[in-house]
C-alpha cells in the first residue's frame, strides 16, 4: 500500500505566502519601536536569531505587489516600517538581533565567546583577543587582533618601554548578567633607584575588553597603577592592533575637521597622527559592503597623544598603536582611558552617522549590527515598487501624501549611499557586486517609469554603465562578475540578466540585446556537488563555469533554491521580450531558453515541501527548512512582478 501525496494547492503564491507570515514573521522591538520583521529561519540557527535588511526588503518587494498588500496591507507595511527603521540615517544596518551570549574556557588561558554579531578567541596568557563576524555560510575569519601593546615611562631619571603581552600575570575570565570581560594584568617592574639596578615592582597594568551580549561594540578599558612610593613620569600606555597585513587595508583618522588618510611609510615604523582624534578606522580593501572594518573611538580623546603604524613588506599596514599620555602618576595612583571598539563587516569608506551613533551609544542602538546591508540594491527597490504602486493608484488602501514624500526622500538619501559605495575615493574604477548593482538598475527604472524625472534616467544609465563593465569576455565571455572577484555567481548573473531584460526595450540602449545573448548563451548545464549523510552526491543543474586566474574552472549551479527562483523570474521576463518583438534571435536560442526555464521551475518543485502552515521553500534539496531570502525569491520567481508592472509615466 502506498501513501499518494497532497495534491498541490489551487494558489501557490497565497500558500507560500501563509508560510511566510505563520512561521518567519516574529515581533521585534527597537529604538522604542514595535513593528513585524521577518527572522532569518523560523527557530533560532546556530543559537541566533537575525533579521536581515536585506532579506526583509526581498519580502516587501513581493508584498508590495498590488493584490499582495491590498489583502493585507497593515503586515506589508509593518515590514515596510522595519525596513525604514533599519536605514533612518544615512546607512542601510545589516541586521537586527536577539541578545545573546556564550562564554568557554576550554583551558586556564584559552578563551571563546560569542555574541549576536561575533566571535572572540584568543589566549589572554598571552594578551591575545582575536575577533571576527558571524555568519551562518562559512565566511568566519579572523579580521581584528587586539594586541601589540608597550607601555612607556620615566622612572629616576631613566626612560623604560616594556612590552605588555610579555609581562602578563594574571589573567581570566569574568562574568556578569549582561557582559562578559576579559582581562590580563601585566606587573611593571623596573629599577627604582638611581644606584641599583635590581628591578622592583613598580606597578601594574590592567587591560578589560567588555564583551555584551546585546552589542557589536567593545569597550576596552586600560589601567596603570603606580605602586606606592613610586611616582611614575612621561606616562604612555597603549591601546593597540596588530597582524593587520593579512589583508590589505586602509588607515582613516577623524578629527573636529574631518577624516583624512594618513602616509604611511613605505616600510618601517612611523607616526601617523599627533594629538586627539575622534575615531580612527582600519579599513580592509574590497568591495565596501564586504570589506570589514575596525572602528577605534576614544572616550577620552584629549589624553591621545600619538598614533603609529608599523608597515610590513609591499606597504601592507600590519600594527597600528594608539598612545595615551599622562604627565605622571603620583604613588598608589592610576591613569585609566578606554575606547569603544566596533568590528563590522561591511561598510562605508570614510564613517558616517549611521556608523559613529551606534559606536558613540551602543545602548542606544542596543541589537542593531551597523555594518552596511549586503546588496542596498534589494532595498531601494523594494522603497521603488511599493512608492510607484502607491503613486500610481495600484492600491485599494491608499498611502498617505506625507509617507509618500518620505519614501521618496528615502530612496534619493540611500540612493546616493549606493553610488558613494560604487565609486569610492581613490578606486580605480567602480566597485562593483553585481546582485546589488542589478536591482538598483531595476528601482532605478521604476522610479522613472513613475516619476518621469530626468535624474532617474541618468543615475539607471551611469548604473548600466557599471553593470556592462563587470560583463566578461575571453573564456569568461558573458559572464558578469563583481569587481575584485575571479568568478562568477549564479545569482549576481541571474540578478544581471534580469536587469538587462527589464531595460531591453524597444527604445533601449543598443549595447543591451548583444550583452543579454552573451549572458543566456553562458548558462549551461552541469554537475556541481552536495553533501547528503557525509556523502558528496552529483547534483545535475543549471551552471555558471569561471576560468580562474590560475586556470582551473569553477563551477556553481542552481543547488541553492534561491538562485534558482532569481533565474526564473529573469528567464520568464527574457521570454516576455521575445512576444514584444524587441529580441530578435534564432528559434534554437529560444527553444534553449524555453528548456532553461522548465529545468528552473522543476528545481523549484524539488524543494518545495507542503505543511499544515502553507507550502516552504526549502533552502536547498538537502536542508529541512527556509530562510527570510529563500521564501521570497522563490515567490517573486514564480509571479514574475515584472510582467505586470503599473502604467509608466516615462519611457
Amino acid at each position: 500500500m502506498s501513501i499518494s501525496a497532497p495534491p498541490p494547492p489551487a494558489d501557490p503564491i497565497a500558500a507560500g505566502l501563509a508560510f511566510l507570515k505563520a512561521q518567519l514573521a516574529k515581533p521585534v522591538s527597537f529604538q522604542g519601536g514595535r513593528t513585524l520583521a521577518l527572522a532569518e529561519t523560523a527557530q533560532p540557527f546556530n543559537n541566533s536569531r537575525w533579521y536581515w535588511t536585506d532579506d526583509n526588503a526581498k519580502a516587501l518587494e513581493l508584498l508590495a505587489q498590488p493584490a499582495i498588500r491590498d489583502a493585507d496591507p497593515g503586515f506589508t507595511d509593518q515590514i515596510l516600517d522595519f525596513v525604514l527603521g533599519m536605514s533612518a540615517s544615512d546607512l542601510i544596518w545589516r541586521r537586527l538581533a536577539e541578545p545573546q551570549l556564550q562564554a568557554s574556557q576550554p583551558a586556564p588561558q584559552v578563551f571563546e565567546v560569542v555574541n549576536p554579531f561575533h566571535r572572540f578567541w584568543g589566549d589572554l596568557s598571552r594578551g591575545m583577543v582575536l575577533q571576527g563576524g558571524r555568519f551562518n555560510d562559512g565566511r568566519d575569519r579572523e579580521a581584528a587582533a587586539h594586541t601589540g601593546n608597550l607601555v612607556e615611562f620615566r622612572l629616576q631619571g631613566r626612560t623604560h618601554c616594556i612590552d605588555v603581552e610579555d609581562s602578563i600575570a594574571e589573567h581570566g575570565m569574568l562574568r556578569t548578567p549582561e557582559a562578559v570581560v576579559l582581562f590580563h594584568e601585566s606587573v611593571l617592574m623596573a629599577p627604582n633607584s638611581r644606584f641599583n639596578n635590581r628591578p622592583e615592582r613598580v606597578g601594574t597594568l590592567r587591560y578589560e575588553y567588555i564583551i555584551r551580549a546585546d552589542s557589536p561594540v567593545i569597550q576596552l578599558k586600560v589601567r596603570l597603577r603606580a605602586e606606592a612610593g613610586v611616582t611614575l613620569k612621561a606616562v604612555r600606555i597603549t591601546t593597540a592592533c596588530d597582524n593587520l597585513s593579512e589583508r590589505t587595508r586602509h588607515c582613516r583618522i577623524g578629527t573636529a575637521a574631518g577624516y583624512v588618510t594618513p602616509g604611511l611609510p613605505a616600510e618601517g615604523q612611523a607616526y601617523i597622527h599627533t594629538g586627539p582624534f575622534r575615531q580612527l578606522v582600519l579599513q580592509e580593501a574590497g568591495l565596501g559592503n564586504y570589506a570589514h572594518a575596525l572602528h577605534i573611538q576614544p572616550q577620552q580623546p584629549e589624553a591621545v597623544k600619538t598614533v603609529s603604524a608599523t608597515v610590513a613588506g609591499e606597504g601592507q599596514l600590519h600594527w597600528c598603536l594608539t598612545r595615551y599620555a599622562a604627565d605622571s602618576v603620583p604613588p598608589g595612583g592610576e591613569f585609566a582611558i578606554s575606547e569603544n571598539r566596533l568590528l563590522v563587516t561591511g561598510g562605508t569608506p570614510v564613517p558616517t552617522p549611521g556608523v559613529e551613533a551606534p559606536l558613540r551609544d551602543p545602548a542606544g542602538h542596543a541589537c542593531i549590527d551597523p555594518s552596511a546591508s549586503y546588496d542596498y540594491g534589494a532595498e531601494l527597490n523594494a522603497v521603488a515598487t511599493y512608492w510607484a504602486h502607491a503613486t500610481l493608484g495600484s492600491y485599494r488602501h491608499p498611502v498617505a501624501p506625507a509617507r509618500l514624500a518620505m519614501l521618496k526622500s528615502w530612496f534619493d538619501r540611500h540612493l546616493d549611499g549606493f553610488f558613494a559605495f560604487a565609486t569610492p575615493a581613490g578606486h580605480a574604477g567602480p566597485a562593483v557586486f553585481v546582485r546589488g548593482i542589478s536591482f538598483v538598475l531595476l528601482a532605478l527604472d521604476t522610479m522613472l517609469q513613475a516619476s518621469g524625472e530626468a535624474r532617474y534616467r541618468l543615475a539607471r544609465d551611469a548604473a548600466l554603465d557599471m553593470l556592462l563593465q563587470a560583463q566578461k569576455d575571453g573564456a569568461n565571455d558573458g559572464l558578469f562578475v563583481d569587481s575584485g572577484g575571479i568568478v562568477a555567481h549564479l545569482d549576481c548573473h541571474a540578478a544581471a540578466i534580469l536587469a538587462l531584460a527589464r531595460l531591453a526595450r524597444r527604445d533601449g540602449d543598443p549595447r543591451l540585446p548583444q550583452a543579454l545573448r552573451r549572458a543566456l548563451h553562458a548558462l549551461r548545464l552541469g554537475t556541481v556537488t552536495m553533501q547528503r549523510d557525509g556523502v558528496t552526491l552529483p547534483f545535475d543543474t543549471i551552471t555558471l563555469r569561471s576560468r580562474k586566474p590560475d586556470g582551473d574552472w569553477y563551477e556553481e549551479g542552481a543547488f541553492w533554491t534561491y538562485k534558482a527562483g532569481l533565474l526564473l523570474r529573469a528567464l520568464k521576463l527574457v521570454r516576455a521580450r521575445r512576444a514584444e518583438g524587441v529580441l530578435a534571435w534564432l528559434p534554437e536560442e529560444w527553444d534553449r531558453l524555453a528548456m532553461l526555464t522548465r529545468l528552473c521551475q522543476e528545481r523549484l518543485a524539488m524543494t518545495a515541501r507542503p505543511t499544515p502552515d502553507g507550502i516552504e521553500h526549502l533552502t536547498s534539496p538537502t536542508a529541512g527548512e527556509t530562510n527570510s531570502e529563500t521564501q521570497p525569491w522563490v515567490l517573486l520567481g514564480l509571479i514574475a512582478p515584472e510582467l505586470s508592472q503599473p502604467a509608466a509615466a516615462a519611457a
